[in-house]
Formats: structure tokens, C-alpha cells, sequence
């Protein structure tokens, strides 16, 4: 029959045929179900195997704890890590490529093995890592998911629900960010925008040196168009005509919305980019929380903010390309 000792106010441990090295254990234990789970000081699955050491994360080590089978012993309502990542800014694709399938599933494996490192590494001690993917997933004016939102989709849903080989065995949830945290139900559509070419692109004149005639030179038309309309006197094409890039809109105040959002609550905020326009709000969370950390993924030269970052001692941990 196995046996059970209570250490202090929250630690219960069960053991057979053996002693603890703090003591003599008192009571018994007839089923896993009877371990109060708030009393519990273990802040995960554990497994106590014959003449192994039992380890739990308050109480250090109990020695040479000999059982017959495994014992586990799990504690409710442990912190969530919540990794918000800034999904095109550190998934590392190509400038000017449109990504494939397997582009996305490296990403994605990339940045889930990176963020479970860093969990492992810092002493993070949570149950599950939930890991929201920032970008425009649906189209302007249609409304439709994005190629990218249906890859994402198919590679996500076969990411395994546990990730085993960290200490903490944590759930692994991992999605595309499409509603705010604070309203759930909210989806944000017509997130990637067409726009044309800006028209406050200044191009200089071509440089004294310059073997070509000033007129004949391709700066001249490159700031015709730029003005909006065909170098050609005759042509009636526009700019907007010819031009485009697609922009992602409200995905950066989505993130810091959410990064405050959660920097009221219990869990650990791990914000994944290496783009300033997000430190305003890793800061204000970070008033709140020290729980709030800011993940650099490639970042590879000092930011002129970093001073800043220091001064009000967010914790920011860099990883290089």
C-alpha cells in the first residue's frame, strides 16, 4: 500500500516501501484521485520510477524513493505561456516570395522549437504554451482567408497537443490570431490591403557623375511615377494601375492590445518580434507584469531602444539568426 506524507501547507508525495529523506511518511494513499490537486506543489506531470530521484520544482529532491510503478502527481491552474508572435516579421521567408506550404511548416516547427527552448531554458514552469500566429490572414474587399490562413490551418491541426520533450510536458496550442483576446468572437476581416505605390517616395535627381543625359535617365521616370501617372505624355496609365503591394493592416495594435490584455492576468506574455513598433505597448504591459518578456528571433545589431528596454527592466532575451 502506498503511503503519504503532507510537508508544510501544500506538498503531498507518495511513495512505497521506502522513506523520504525529510522524514518518516504518515497516512495512506489508496488512489491518485484522493491527492488534494490544491495542495499539490508539483508544477507538472511527474513520474517516480523505481531507485530514481523524484523531483519536484518547491521541494528539490527526494532520494532512491523505491516503488513497484509509476506515480504521478499534478497540480491545477499552473500559469499559461502565451507566445504572441509577430508571424511575418520572424518567420524568416524570402523578401518578395510568396511562401509555400512547406515554407510555413518550417516556420512554424522554427518558432515552436525556438519559444519551447526558451520556456525550458528561463525557468519557466507552465502547463501549456499557446502560441498565436499575428498576420493579415483574410483578403481585401472578398473577405477570404489567405493562401497563408489555409496553410497555417493544415499545418497547425497536426502539431502534436503536447510537447513531451520539455520539462514540463505543457499542452501545445498553436492558432492564428484573428479575433482580439478581450473579444473572442470579433473576427478582424480585409487584414491584408491592397495599396499603390506611395506617393511620398522622394527620388533625387541623378547624380553629377552620371554617364547617361539627364532626360534619358531611368530616375526621371521612376519619379514620374512615383508622381502617380506614365512618364509617356501620351499614356493615360496611372500608377495604381500598374503597381501594388499588399499591406498588412491592424496587426500590430492587435498584438499590443493583447499583450496588455494579458499582462492583467497570472500567465507568462512572451512577445515574438524584432519590430519597434510593438515596444510602446511591451512597455506599458510591461508596467503592469514582469511576467511580460520580449523575444527577439535574428536579431543580429543593437536597437537604438534597447537602452530604453533596460532602463525599465523588461526582460528581453535575444536570439540570434
Amino acid at each position: 500500500m502506498p503511503q503519504l506524507r503532507r510537508s508544510g501547507a501544500s506538498r503531498w508525495i507518495g511513495a512505497a516501501r521506502g522513506s523520504f529523506e525529510h522524514g518518516e511518511p504518515q497516512g495512506t494513499l489508496t488512489s491518485l484521485d484522493q491527492i488534494p490537486p490544491q495542495s499539490c506543489a508539483a508544477s507538472r506531470w511527474s513520474t517516480c520510477r523505481r531507485r530514481q530521484d523524484f523531483e519536484t520544482p518547491e521541494a528539490g529532491f527526494v532520494k532512491d524513493v523505491d516503488i513497484a510503478w509509476d506515480l504521478r502527481i499534478v497540480r491545477k491552474n499552473m500559469p499559461i505561456f502565451h507566445a504572441l508572435v509577430d508571424y511575418y516579421n520572424q518567420a524568416g521567408f524570402r523578401p518578395g516570395s510568396r511562401p509555400s506550404y512547406r515554407d510555413h511548416e518550417q516556420a512554424v516547427e522554427r518558432l515552436v522549437q525556438g519559444v519551447a527552448r526558451i520556456v525550458d531554458a528561463n525557468g519557466f514552469v507552465v502547463e501549456e504554451l499557446r502560441m498565436r500566429l499575428y498576420g493579415g490572414w483574410y483578403e481585401y474587399p472578398s473577405g477570404a482567408e489567405t493562401h497563408d490562413k489555409v496553410h497555417l490551418a493544415q499545418i497547425t491541426g497536426r502539431l502534436p497537443r503536447r510537447l513531451r520533450e520539455m520539462k514540463t510536458r505543457p499542452r501545445l496550442l498553436v492558432e492564428a490570431a484573428e479575433c482580439l483576446i478581450a473579444y473572442p468572437g470579433e473576427r478582424f476581416v480585409n487584414t491584408v490591403r491592397p495599396e499603390s505605390l506611395p506617393s511620398r517616395i522622394t527620388v533625387e535627381p541623378p547624380p553629377a557623375n552620371c554617364s547617361l543625359r539627364r532626360a534619358s535617365c531611368p530616375l526621371t521616370d521612376l519619379a514620374t511615377w512615383c508622381r502617380g501617372r506614365c512618364p509617356v505624355d501620351q499614356c493615360r496609365t496611372r500608377t495604381s494601375d500598374v503597381a501594388s503591394f499588399r499591406k498588412q493592416k491592424l496587426i500590430d495594435t492587435m498584438l499590443v492590445a493583447d499583450t496588455i490584455m494579458l499582462s492583467m492576468t497570472d500567465d507568462f506574455v512572451g512577445v515574438v518580434s524584432i519590430d519597434d513598433d510593438i515596444l510602446p505597448g511591451v512597455l506599458a504591459a510591461g508596467r503592469r507584469s514582469d511576467k511580460v518578456v520580449l523575444i527577439r528571433f535574428g536579431k543580429q545589431k543593437r536597437s537604438i531602444h534597447d537602452d530604453m528596454i533596460n532602463e525599465y527592466k523588461i526582460r528581453c532575451i535575444d536570439v540570434g539568426a
